[in-house]
């Protein structure tokens, strides 16, 4: 399969965001949230992929729905920023509706949207504010703390589904190499260092590479890098 050129995709239709669309997640105290652009339609682009967990999957950019940025007017819900992506670079719009499953969830309805998410809650000023994140993203709050969960194996796998927008026809061994190529000179580069975080910087990169396209120079580290951890056991008294 070819990449695809630019302007290959279509004009998106405009997506219908409701900023009254979320929810609150915790009963009480208000969730305290920090600043928000927003709503965003996630774009993929044919020739632009990287590795995960061992998974290929695709890079992705945010077409911000903000009134003013890229050439998008008021109510056209990120219209024009799309269109500017699709047409000047290529990339292709990952519809709203699009099934998710996040934390062992499925989510099939767009309300305004299975990938993102809409939390209502207040800022540190009392001001009531709506946050979006992506769907595997979620508060937890401790009086006034708040620490976001994320499900990284989710989106990864999401990701990886997503592929088929961009290569319908399978990766090519252009994909291959353009997402497998970058984390192996990487873990080259690493390699040279002697000091221990260059180590752990190694294995963290090593591990994100396809079992399939590990070379054999690095076979043993990636082994090392994603065998199962031993969980800690508590002797009993």
């Amino acid at each position: 399969m070819a990449i695809q050129g630019m302007g290959s995709s279509p004009t998106p239709e405009p997506h219908s965001f409701v900023r009254q669309a979320g929810e609150q997640s915790f009963t009480g105290s208000p969730l305290i949230l920090d600043e928000s652009r927003g709503p965003w339609t996630m774009m993929l682009h044919p020739g632009r992929v990287t590795c995960r967990s061992g998974l290929i999957v695709p890079m992705t950019a945010k077409a911000w729905h903000q009134t003013g940025i890229s050439m998008n007017r008021a109510g056209g819900n990120g219209l024009g920023f799309q269109t500017q992506l699709i047409q000047n670079d290529g990339y292709i719009a990952i519809p709203h509706d699009r099934p998710v499953e996040a934390f062992g969830v499925s989510i099939t309805e767009a309300r305004p949207s299975t990938y993102l998410k809409a939390w209502r809650g207040v800022d540190k000023a009392g001001r009531a504010m709506t946050k979006y994140t992506n769907a595997w993203e979620k508060p937890e709050q401790h009086g006034t703390a708040v620490y976001w969960d994320s499900d990284e194996a989710g989106r990864d796998a999401w990701l990886a589904e997503a592929i088929e927008l961009i290569a319908p026809d399978g990766l090519t061994d252009r994909h291959i190499r353009a997402a497998v190529e970058p984390i192996v000179r990487r873990c080259y580069a690493l390699q040279d260092r002697q000091d221990p975080r260059g180590r752990r910087l190694l294995l963290l990169q090593v591990r994100h590479l396809p079992a399939d396209h590990v070379p054999y120079d690095l076979a043993d580290l990636y082994a090392e890098a994603t065998q199962p951890k031993k969980r800690k056991t508590t002797p009993k008294k």
